[in-house]
């Protein structure tokens, strides 16, 4: 996950980021992996939609699917992705 993050940042970044910081923390029944770049920020969703890929979608996906919530989006210098997880994955029927 913290690899396809970190690589989702390099490649959707219209100017490589000169910082990429990871945190990963863990509490009583959830653990967290947050990534933050100071690059200009996220491409549009039109621009996006041109690359073809589907790195952040797939990580979203993989997260949805552990029963976590992914989020994305442009911070004051840069994006930052968080995807929180339980850590028990939930059961399945």
């Amino acid at each position: 996950m913290a690899s396809s993050t970190v690589s989702a940042v390099v490649h959707t970044s219209r100017f490589f980021p000169s910082t990429v910081s990871m945190s990963l923390s863990a509490g009583d029944d959830l653990v967290e992996l947050a990534i933050r770049d100071d690059g200009i920020g996220m491409p549009t969703d039109e621009e996006m939609s041109h690359k073809g890929g589907v790195g952040v979608e797939g990580m979203r996906f993989r997260v949805e699917q552990l029963g976590g919530e992914f989020r994305i989006g442009n911070i004051a210098h840069g994006t930052e992705i968080v995807a929180q997880m339980p850590l028990r994955a939930p059961a399945r029927g």
